[in-house]
């Protein structure tokens, strides 16, 4: 999957470690984790204050004037996942990646999910592709759907 195919993404990097600095000790970024599953449709997050908090992605899209919600959880694998490395502005990610299909809408969600060694957080990006000839509306791209109950002061959280 290269940036070519993707019609639009959005990356978050979420950092999950309590008012940590980009670059934290090494003890207090190896806390935080992000593992895709199996079927490439949901994702487990752990972090401090966490624990294997399960999570999923989505995608709002239009097309001939019908708004369609594309969710990580009713989608298809297109193929098991891959690994990949991509270079960001704190160093190589390491990532999976995953293309789910919605073959009602003939598009494709599009997911990757990683880690930069060394950074307390999680690197999500999410997109689609379109398979049909139709033109699609990407309205919003989801890369971290998840509900977050978290321990310690809000204040002190940062994603």
């Amino acid at each position: 999957m290269t940036h070519a195919n993707w019609i639009s993404g959005l990356l978050a990097l979420a950092l999950l470690a309590m008012c940590a600095p980009a670059r934290a000790k090494p003890d207090e970024a190896a806390t935080v984790s992000a593992t895709l599953a199996a079927d490439g449709r949901s994702f487990s997050l752990t972090a401090p204050g966490l624990s294997g908090l399960p999570g999923g992605f989505a995608a709002c899209i239009q097309v001939d004037g019908e708004r369609r919600e594309l969710v990580s959880a009713d989608g298809t694998a297109a193929g098991p996942a891959q690994n990949l490395t991509e270079t960001t502005p704190y160093g190589e990610a390491g990532l999976a990646a995953t293309t789910l299909r919605f073959d009602m809408a003939q598009v494709d969600l599009l997911f990757r999910l990683g880690r930069v060694p060394g950074v307390p957080g999680v690197l999500a990006q999410a997109g689609i592709r379109n398979r049909g000839t139709q033109a699609v509306d990407l309205l919003s791209v989801t890369p971290l759907d998840l509900t977050l109950k978290a321990g310690g002061l809000p204040a002190a959280w940062s994603i």
